[in-house]
Order: structure tokens, then sequence, then C-alpha cells
């Protein structure tokens, strides 16, 4: 080629891929905050009541033992205290405690349900899913609506025998 140096023509280069974005790290572990410790139980000691149960539990338990009355008052304790912290599904899951202790007391080893009591409950029933219709509580209200449904299949139960 004569002597003459060639120079490459020169073509663009394309820049470089945008490096990816960095991975969000770990939230910080503070190791000031220890975690919390439960005491072992000492084999000597036994606790009068399973952590996880509730009083809604015990309720529950107690009406399955066939203690209608007693299942009831222990679900209107936990009604109670339901409302007094605001929280309504649960205050409608114990008064369906204390519905279906009616239901059973109503029902109970006669072949004829006392109606009177079933429509009594079934008015109180149908009372609070209004109410809490009213103040929104739509978890409660569905809560209030399956225990109608339950004390109608109890009345349902009785017109067919």
């Amino acid at each position: 080629l004569g002597g003459r140096k060639v120079e490459p023509i020169a073509t663009p280069v394309p820049a470089p891929a945008p490096a990816p974005a960095p991975a969000p790290s770990p939230a910080p572990v503070c190791a000031a905050a220890p975690a919390a410790h439960t005491p072992a139980i000492d084999a000597g000691e036994v606790p009068d009541r399973i952590v996880s149960k509730d009083d809604l539990d015990d309720a529950t338990d107690v009406l399955d033992d066939g203690h209608f009355e007693e299942a009831e008052l222990l679900a209107e304790e936990v009604r109670r205290q339901a409302a007094a912290d605001g929280d309504a599904a649960r205050e409608a899951d114990a008064l369906r405690v204390v519905t279906k202790a009616q239901v059973r007391a109503a029902t109970g080893i006669s072949e004829t349900p006392d109606i009177e009591v079933l429509e009594k409950a079934l008015k109180a029933a149908r009372s609070e899913a209004f109410a809490f219709e009213k103040n929104a509580e739509l978890v409660a209200q569905a809560i209030m609506q399956l225990a109608s449904a339950e004390i109608y299949l109890a009345m349902d139960s009785h017109a067919e025998a």
C-alpha cells in the first residue's frame, strides 16, 4: 500500500448497557433488641390453660360437652369484652356461640324443640346482624347471618319431624 499508513474507519461503539439496579439490601438486624424469651415451665408446674386457646374456645368446648348455660355465660363474657375492645368480628363470633348454646338448649333431648326460644334467638341474631350492617362491619354481619341460618336449620328440623 505504498508506504502510506491506512487508518481504520472509526465505527461508533455502542454504549455499554446500563448496570442492573442493585438488589435491595436486607433490613439491618438490630442487636440491641433481644428476642422475646418465654420462660420455661417447671415440670412440677402445670399451666391452667393452653396458651393458644382463648375463652371463646373454652366456651365452645363447654358447649360440646353439653353444658349449654355455662357455655352461653362464657361466650357472653367474651362478647362483652370484644365489644369493649371494638372487635366486631370477635363479638359476632361470641354471639354465634351464644346462639348455638340457645339452639342446643332449645332442641335438647326432647323430640320437639322449644320454638319460643329459637324465635327469640333468631330475633336477637337478626337484630345484631342489622346493627353490624349499619356500622359497616361486614364480617361481623356475615357471622350473624350464619348464626341465623343455623337457627333456621334447627327450626326446619322441627318442622319436618
